[in-house]
C-alpha cells in the first residue's frame, strides 16, 4: 500500500492500522520478510523482529552504534533513545521494569475501559 492509497480512506477501529501508518515498512516487511534490510539515503535500516534477535541488539550495547543524529535533532530531542553506552544502560534499566508483562497488560486494560466509556 503506498502512501497515497494509505490516505485515501478512513481507517476503521477494527482495522490493522500498520499499512496505513507505515505503508512504506509494511511493503517492505511483506515483500522481503521480518529480517531484511532498506536505504534511507546512505545509511541502511535493519528490520529485526525475532524476539531474539532484538535482545542481541539491546544487550549488545558496543557492537551496535546508533547513526550520529542531526545537530539540530539533537537540538530538539533528548531523552533515553539519544543515549548511548553506559549512559544508556543506566537509564534503561530504571525504566525497564515498567515494560514488564503485568504492567503492560494493566495499561491495555485502561485504555479498553477508556475506549468503552468514551464510544457510550
Amino acid at each position: 500500500m503506498t502512501i497515497k492509497q494509505a490516505f485515501s480512506k478512513p481507517i476503521e477501529l477494527s482495522d490493522d492500522i500498520v499499512p496505513f501508518v507505515l505503508p512504506f515498512e509494511h511493503h517492505t516487511v511483506k515483500h522481503y520478510g521480518k529480517n531484511s534490510f532498506t536505504w534511507l539515503g546512505p545509511i541502511p535500516r535493519v528490520n529485526i523482529m525475532s524476539p531474539e534477535q532484538i535482545k542481541d541488539v539491546f544487550t549488545k550495547i558496543g557492537d551496535f552504534q546508533k547513526p550520529t543524529p542531526n545537530p539540530l535533532v539533537r537540538l530538539l530531542v533528548m531523552g533515553v533513545v539519544n543515549y548511548e553506552g553506559e549512559k544508556w544502560a543506566k537509564y534503561r534499566k530504571i525504566i525497564n521494569p515498567a515494560f514488564h508483562m503485568e504492567k503492560l497488560k494493566l495499561m491495555y486494560y485502561i485504555s479498553y475501559l477508556f475506549k468503552s466509556i468514551w464510544n457510550q
